[in-house]
């Protein structure tokens, strides 16, 4: 890695500004360092060649996936140990806590 400044300690006082941060000088110094170690490694992977490489494409990953839903058979008697399980139940179902909401069990 390079010595070379990525980010100043104005630009470190500007981004704890926007955070509402209040950095003392040796923070100011410590941080501008640091990140200007991260941003030089960044740097440093950005220039690897990678022609020989497959690029991986994320943009694929955004689109929704859809598979096909398959039901798993459970026999009766899987059913019942399941249900015997259940502190509570109502007829067939089974009752649970609320998961989304503010309910009050």
């Amino acid at each position: 890695m390079s010595d070379e400044k990525l980010i100043s300690e104005d630009d470190v006082q500007h981004v704890a500004e926007l955070a509402r941060l209040a950095l003392s000088v040796s923070e100011k110094k410590q941080f501008t360092g640091e990140l200007n170690s991260i941003l030089g490694y960044v740097k440093e992977i950005e220039e690897v060649k990678i022609d020989k490489y497959q690029k991986f494409d994320y943009y694929n990953l955004q689109n929704n996936q859809f598979r096909k839903d398959e039901l798993d058979e459970v026999s009766e008697e899987e059913k019942g140990n399941i249900r015997k399980l259940f502190p509570e139940k109502e007829g067939t179902s089974l009752k649970v806590k609320e998961v989304l909401g503010g309910g009050s069990e």
